[in-house]
């Protein structure tokens, strides 16, 4: 859950969610790689294949 930004400390995570929760509420589909798990699998291809990943 959540929009992938890099998060790691609760408020972080919490800004996340909310900007999820607010393009939800007005209607705004997320690209895949901005939904938290298809960004974290993308950054692992990435890191696997040596490349930089742009998310």
């Amino acid at each position: 859950m959540g929009i992938y930004i890099g998060s790691r400390t609760p408020p972080e995570i919490a800004v996340s969610i909310l900007a999820e929760v607010t393009a939800a509420k007005n209607g705004v589909s997320l690209p895949t790689l901005l939904q938290v798990e298809d960004a974290k699998a993308a950054r692992e291809v990435a890191a696997s294949s040596g490349t930089a990943c742009r998310v």
